[in-house]
């Protein structure tokens, strides 16, 4: 009891700093790694990890589902949080039941004596599902950002160089007709206007964003050097809160 309550306090001190952007782009990430980490044990036929792993993305998932879930009480009902609380409700009742049961039979059947085959590309698509799932809600939770709040991570440059970002006004762009250029004839959304845009301005759009995750990435490094794979500090520390 005492340790649960302890854990709680670390969990509840660790949200106060944390923001929902940032815990769920964490979150996103773990949960990918997780996957990988299914299917390989899936693979490679060792129904522990997968078992262990699984579990571990279904914790992710619902606590991802809870704080997002808490923080649209923080909202008067609307459009926003209809959309937000829609991907949450399909991550919790759609994807994670059939995500469970695909565990369930992959464990079943790697345990069994002799062990059994697994529908490999089924499992595959499952635990996908979760990934998007979790993939989606982050996406409706940007879309009440405005542009300069936007990680340059949530700003994608296809394969035409058209501007795709996740904010509110692009959202309202393609569901409701929206000009978001009124002065500009001929041009309506941020998605015409990269298109109708000089190469050579395309391609220094391309290189700041390239230099944006040029950053970010040694930030991310900075910032795992206070993981406690690497930093017996943080151990100590965390074995503190523990105790």
């Amino acid at each position: 009891q005492a340790w649960e309550n302890q854990v709680r306090v670390l969990t509840e001190a660790v949200d106060d700093i944390t923001t929902i952007d940032d815990f769920l782009a964490v979150s996103e990430n773990h949960i990918l790694e997780d996957v990988n980490k299914c299917v390989l044990a899936l693979q490679e036929g060792d129904a522990d990890t997968l078992d262990r792993t699984a579990g571990a993305i279904r914790g992710r998932s619902a606590r991802v589902c809870n704080v997002v879930q808490a923080e649209m009480d923080n909202y008067e009902p609307c459009i926003y949080t209809k959309r937000v609380l829609e991907a949450v409700k399909v991550l919790r009742e759609q994807v994670m039941p059939k995500f469970a049961q695909r565990v369930e039979v992959a464990v079943d059947a790697l345990g069994s004596n002799p062990a059994k085959d697994v529908d490999e590309n089924d499992f595959i698509d499952a635990s996908r599902l979760v990934y998007d799932g979790v993939r989606e809600i982050r996406r409706a939770v940007l879309m009440n950002r405005a542009d300069e709040d936007l990680d340059p991570e949530d700003v994608e440059l296809d394969e035409h160089y058209t501007l795709e970002t996740r904010s509110k006004s692009s959202a309202q762009t393609g569901e409701h007709g929206v000009d978001e250029y009124p002065e500009i004839s001929g041009i309506t959304t941020a998605r015409e206007a990269m298109r109708k845009m000089p190469e050579e301005d395309k391609q220094k759009i391309l290189q700041q964003v390239e230099h944006f995750k040029s950053e970010k990435l040694k930030f991310d490094k900075e910032v795992a050097k206070w993981d406690d794979a690497g930093n017996d500090i943080i151990v100590l520390a965390k074995h503190m809160c523990m105790i």
